[in-house]
């Protein structure tokens, strides 16, 4: 039996039932591991999970690293859907083991989704944080838009670099708000992040 771990994402094909032969083609993430030898998965744009013989499903690769010459690196400046979402996952990413990602000229929706944050997000910030940044708000604007079926199959099709990069920026990064939240700030919390160690922040940040 084909071994499939949880956040697999396989392509259904072979299914003779009526209902299996609209699957066939479709793409879906493992949930978990059944009886009978199937696995439970959610097909994408469907509805609740169906349990599939390994017989029926073939791994999906990831998506490659964008290349270290990639000057279109995550511009979005028009795509929708999955492919809208797979450009903006581009930008979570980062130099880490011999990879080291392409200069970009930052503009289109991710850049427009940062530029709105104010100007007091800039600190403490490098360049490809401001990405970071600037693609996570992008994605989420699609969540919040009715499009998280499709971020979360590009994050899960995406390289395993780009979740990193989302726990640590959860995990590690200042407060991000827009302006006036920073306005409203009770003063001990505002010389808090002004009074924290550079050791402290996300890597690069000094």
């Amino acid at each position: 039996m084909r071994s499939f771990h949880p956040g697999d994402l396989v392509t259904l094909h072979g299914l003779q039932s009526a209902s299996g032969k609209r699957l066939n083609s479709r793409t879906a993430v493992v949930v978990q591991a059944v009886e009978d030898d199937r696995f439970q998965l959610r097909v994408k744009n469907g509805k609740g999970t169906v349990a599939i013989k390994p017989s029926n499903m073939k791994q999906k690769e990831k998506l490659p690293l964008p290349d270290s010459q990639d000057s279109q690196r995550g511009i979005v400046m028009g795509e929708t859907g999955a492919l809208k979402a797979q450009k903006l996952a581009e930008l979570l990413v980062r130099y880490e083991d011999g990879y080291r990602m392409s200069e970009i000229m930052f503009i289109g929706e991710a850049a427009n989704h940062f530029m709105r944050l104010g100007q007091d997000n800039y600190l403490s910030f490098c360049s490809y944080q401001m990405e970071q940044l600037g693609g996570m708000c992008a994605l989420t604007a699609m969540c919040q838009e009715g499009e998280c079926e499709e971020v979360l199959f590009a994050l899960l099709q995406a390289n395993t670099m780009c979740l990193d990069c989302i726990l640590i920026m959860i995990y590690q990064t200042h407060l991000i708000a827009p302006s006036e939240v920073w306005d409203n700030l009770p003063r001990d919390v505002e010389n808090a992040f002004y009074t924290t160690s550079f050791d402290d922040f996300t890597p690069d940040q000094d």
